[in-house]
């Protein structure tokens, strides 16, 4: 685990009136920043596995959401795949 944060990233096509980040499920630790933005920084990631949820408001009324799975992991996948 190298690192304790990560950037969402949400992109929506048409006109957005709002971004909305929450976190819906994982460690109670991860702060969103900047949760009424389309990127955002999430930090004090601990190891677990972490689900956020992005919410988009067009200028037309409708609304979307899409989530994501960040898996936070002490080992690394890597480690040793240049080992020959």
């Amino acid at each position: 685990m190298p690192t304790d944060s990560v950037i969402l990233t949400g992109t929506a096509g048409g006109a957005v009136v709002s971004y909305h980040w929450v976190k819906k499920s994982g460690p109670p630790q991860g702060v969103i920043v900047s949760p009424n933005a389309a990127s955002t920084l999430v930090t004090g990631l601990v190891a677990g596995i972490y689900e956020f949820e992005l919410t988009v408001t067009a200028s037309n009324g409708k609304i979307a959401s899409d989530r994501v799975l960040i898996d936070v992991s002490l080992y690394d996948p890597c480690f040793g795949c240049w080992d020959y």
